[in-house]
């Protein structure tokens, strides 16, 4: 366990399938003062079927970097990319890379769906960026993980760039809009991709719709300290960390 600098509580290894921007404000809007995020970015541009493969080819060197920068802890990124291999996708990388690197590695559809069973979710509305076809597949694979999607919301982006073109209150908007469309109960929100302009968001549209919500970047940090064994969080970061002290 690194016990030096910025990390001196430990590393966040995190394979971050776009570009590093946004998804670092979102991070440490909720990481203690302790836990250093190490991000190595694949730089997929465009939410379409080449990059997602260049992702999956780029993704044992992205790891083995993170490894040489000694992190505590991986977290890879890319739910599209990694789903299009197939639903157990993420549990195998998550079993090769341990083996072979010899550390806690997580993903973000991994992350995600512990998040949703921690806090009892079965029945959830789901809001995501995405363009129709990505949002099958991820309705697939929850429903696969024995959720039950009662709708789904989706942006239609095809550039990521887009994604950071998003305010908090367009966010809200949305997922409102698909609350209002739902037909049937739901017990939780989640919204999907880290790079989207969210936890600022969280908490209100918790008090609004009385609902949990549990967002990539949340589920990211969420399992990136529980496998660090780290149990503080920063204020305003939702009911997922309700087990966790709250940072001065």
């Amino acid at each position: 366990m690194s016990r030096y600098g910025y990390g001196w509580r430990g590393k966040f290894g995190f394979i971050n399938p776009a570009i590093a921007d946004s998804v670092v404000l979102e991070l440490y809007k909720m990481l203690p003062d302790g836990v250093l995020a190490t991000i190595v970015d694949q730089k997929v541009q465009n939410l379409a079927d080449e990059d997602f493969v260049k992702c999956i080819e780029n993704m044992e060197q992205a790891a083995r970097v993170l490894d040489y920068e000694e992190v505590d802890v991986v977290t890879i990124g890319g739910t599209p990319p990694l789903l299009r291999k197939g639903f157990d996708t993420p549990e195998k990388v998550i079993e090769k890379f341990e083996r072979q690197f010899k550390k806690p590695f997580s993903t973000t559809p991994t992350s995600e769906v512990n998040a949703m069973r921690s806090l009892g979710i079965r029945r959830l509305l789901l809001v995501t960026p995405f363009r129709q076809e990505l949002n099958e597949t991820l309705k697939k694979y929850l429903e696969y993980k024995d959720f039950v999607v009662v709708h789904v919301k989706g942006a239609n982006i095809q550039k990521n760039s887009d994604l950071v073109k998003h305010t908090g209150q367009q966010l809200y908007r949305l997922v409102r809009d698909a609350v209002r469309e739902a037909k049937g109960s739901f017990d939780g929100i989640h919204i999907n991709c880290p790079r989207w302009p969210v936890i600022d968001m969280v908490e209100t549209l918790e008090a609004d719709l009385s609902v949990p919500v549990v967002a990539s970047c949340q589920a990211l940090v969420w399992e990136g300290l529980n496998m660090l064994k780290v149990r503080e969080i920063r204020p305003g970061s939702g009911h997922l960390f309700d087990g966790f002290r709250k940072a001065n």
